[in-house]
């Protein structure tokens, strides 16, 4: 196997292993309750591209679910990567303030820590998921 691909496949694994780390159930799940002043800043800045009535890209932020899935732990990460890289909301858009813009992107990140696992646990479900993704893969080159 190319080093190339495995590091890459490693790397994408570990990537998606971080944003599946959005879903997993916790003790502390009410910490990342949805508050005013984020909601508030989605139908602002965002829904109005990215709601019920338009969905550029298809793309709602109206409609994205707390711990609901991996699709979701992904969509808000773009969102989180989106805010921080400055692409959103467009520069001819209504700009929000930057305290606001850290303001969201802080509970974004409170998402990812409500979820979060050990590193430790981290490699070793990685390195279970990558065995069997390798063993998969040798079965259906054997067919």
């Amino acid at each position: 196997m190319n080093p190339i691909c495995t590091a890459s496949f490693y790397c994408r694994g570990m990537n998606l292993l971080a944003l599946a780390l959005l879903i997993v159930p916790s003790a502390n799940a009410e910490d990342a309750a949805v508050t005013p002043a984020v909601t508030a800043f989605f139908q602002t800045y965002c829904s109005g591209c990215h709601g019920p009535k338009k969905q550029q890209g298809d793309f709602r932020v109206d409609a994205l679910k707390i711990a609901a899935s991996t699709a979701d732990a992904e969509n808000w990460q773009l969102v989180l990567e989106n805010l921080q890289l400055g692409e959103m909301p467009p520069k001819d858009a209504k700009q929000p303030k930057q305290t606001e813009v850290e303001q969201v992107t802080r509970w974004i990140q409170s998402l990812q820590e409500v979820g979060s696992l050990s590193l430790d646990k981290q490699v070793e479900l990685e390195d279970a998921n990558i065995a069997a993704s390798v063993k998969y893969a040798r079965e259906d080159l054997a067919l």
